[in-house]
């Protein structure tokens, strides 16, 4: 504590001593002189007794205040440390909470592609041409959607910026162009020779002349009814790459294009075969008539692949036999033929 130091007046009153013990000796009486002597010595000796005990008043006094102070700033930085914990416990649940909004506001697609707003509009089906086509056996009318795609394959309604939604509307649509499949009905009456891997050729509605590679992916399980009364099962196709009848390669097509599917199915190599045209069905026995001799005669044949133009005879028939192959239906036993 500065206000109890006494040094200086220590000093002061040490000279004041000494200037006091050094008159003395000058005194020639010698009772007198050791008479003041003794007296300067014992003021002195209270002097020094009294600066003691002072020491240690003052040294209890800032021991006392040294002890308060620390308790009062150990209180303070307690209470600090605690202000700064909750403060830093506070701050690491704000940024938590930042995290989650930000990460629930984002949304990360599993594969690249073109991105654009609102639901995927749907295919253009099938009509027309490739209508009659896919009554074919073999064959089907098929849609092109992209594969994969993000959101649901409905109307197609676009979302413009600022209009409000509802949970589970979907908001955008990822395209992946890179990878494109075929959605193709196949009748029932072929759907079981359709296998995974099975090769077919593809003709799409929007270029002509071309023809693309696919090959089956999967056979779907649920009917759907079809256009000529029965029923029909979806299949799926990845998509190749096509060529025009020049060789030139074709454009990549756009998701909901429409397009033709011929599965291969089956083949035989080396095989017998006659016209389509040329098979009568009578019952549960397939017909040929055969020119013998210029008369007709009936020929009961087992068949064995069955293309779009052609038909395999595995029994029946030989090489090089001539057969009816226009009005074949309306043909009789033993009739001339021109």
């Amino acid at each position: 504590m500065a206000a109890f130091d006494t040094s200086a007046f220590d000093r002061k009153v040490l000279g004041h001593f000494a200037r006091a013990r050094s008159e003395a000796r000058k005194v020639k009486d010698k009772a007198a002189r050791r008479q003041l002597l003794s007296a300067i010595s014992l003021a002195e000796t209270q002097h020094r007794a009294q600066k003691q005990a002072l020491s240690q008043i003052t040294a209890s006094l800032n021991r006392t205040i040294s002890g308060f102070t620390s308790q009062l700033t150990s209180g303070l930085t307690s209470s600090m440390s605690s202000l700064q914990a909750a403060s830093r416990t506070q701050a690491r649940a704000a940024v938590k909470a930042a995290e989650s909004t930000v990460k629930g506001l984002t949304i990360k697609a599993p594969f690249g592609g073109v991105v654009t707003l609102g639901r995927p509009s749907g295919g253009g089906g099938s009509s027309g041409l490739s209508g009659l086509l896919g009554q074919i056996p073999g064959a089907s009318a098929a849609q092109l959607p992209a594969a994969p795609s993000g959101g649901s394959s409905g109307g197609g309604s676009p979302v413009a910026t600022g209009v409000p939604v509802s949970a589970g509307d979907a908001i955008v649509t990822v395209t992946d162009v890179s990878r494109l499949t075929l959605s193709a009905d196949v009748d029932e009456t072929d759907v079981l020779l359709v296998k995974p891997e099975t090769r077919a050729e593809v003709e799409l509605d929007a270029v002509p002349g071309a023809t693309y590679t696919a090959r089956v992916t999967g056979v779907g399980v649920q009917p759907m009814q079809a256009s000529t009364g029965g029923v029909s099962y979806p299949v799926q196709l990845a998509l190749g790459s096509g060529v025009y009848d020049d060789g030139s390669k074709a454009p990549t097509p756009k998701p909901g294009m429409s397009a033709v599917t011929r599965l291969t199915v089956r083949e035989s190599q080396d095989a017998v075969a006659v016209p389509a045209s040329a098979v009568v069905s009578s019952g549960r026995e397939s017909v040929v008539w055969v020119s013998a001799d210029g008369t007709a005669q009936r020929r009961v044949v087992k068949l064995g692949a069955q293309g779009e133009a052609v038909v395999e005879v595995v029994s029946g028939l030989t090489v090089g036999e001539r057969v009816v192959v226009k009005g074949a239906d309306a043909v009789r036993q033993g009739q001339r033929l021109s």
